[in-house]
């Protein structure tokens, strides 16, 4: 079943340090957490286009780095959309993490970075 809209907004009430980055944000200049978060909730079709990607991954025991992080899925997903839907968009990876919360997969943060390790 597709995350409703409602189920989106809950996962992002529920996660306080969620942003369109991921979790907290990177740095980069003139980007604020306040502003970053508030830009998350516009996300939402990115994150059922993450969602529609996420069902398609093998799940595995325990999150882990062989396949690498959030930031390289949002780059999968991006392309997932290009060649199913013939479209270009763009996903934050925070909307990915939103989708993988959502579905209920197993996290595991990614040292000084804003991505998380997922059980893919």
């Amino acid at each position: 079943m597709t995350m409703t809209n409602q189920e989106f907004e809950n996962v992002i009430t529920g996660n306080p340090t969620l942003t369109t980055h991921g979790v907290g944000i990177d740095g980069n200049p003139g980007q604020s957490f306040a502003t970053e978060r508030a830009k998350l909730h516009d996300c939402y079709d990115e994150a059922l286009a993450c969602e529609e990607f996420l069902l398609a991954c093998k799940r595995t025991k325990e999150p882990h780095a062989d396949l690498g992080s959030t930031y390289g899925f949002k780059h999968a997903v991006e392309r997932f959309v290009k060649k199913r839907k013939n479209q270009s968009l763009y996903i934050p990876e925070g909307a990915l993490i939103v989708a993988a919360i959502h579905l209920g997969f197993q996290m595991k943060p990614k040292e000084g970075t804003t991505s998380v390790y997922l059980n893919i």
